[in-house]
């Protein structure tokens, strides 16, 4: 169940690499930036349950993605502190 429908984004990676934003509470955000707050919530949550700071990890991309995907995703985790 969605408790927060109008702030809730769902399939941000099928526009990573793309001229796209999303509108989350008045600010706008691009994919890269919805992708690095997942991967920064995943940082932090990993951090928590081990005790030590995490400053590498591995992120898969999809085989169809293209160079410009691609860097969008590794961009994503650069934001993320990654």
């Amino acid at each position: 169940m969605v408790t927060n429908e109008e702030n809730t984004v769902k399939s941000i990676k099928r526009h990573m690499g793309e001229d796209y934003t999303v509108t989350l509470e008045g600010e706008e955000y691009t994919p890269q930036e919805i992708s690095s707050m997942i991967l920064q919530k995943l940082k932090q949550d990993a951090e928590d349950k081990i005790g030590e700071e995490v400053t590498k990890a591995v992120i898969t991309v999809p085989a169809h993605f293209d160079d410009t995907q691609r860097q969008a995703t590794k961009d994503a985790g650069e934001i993320a502190g990654l």
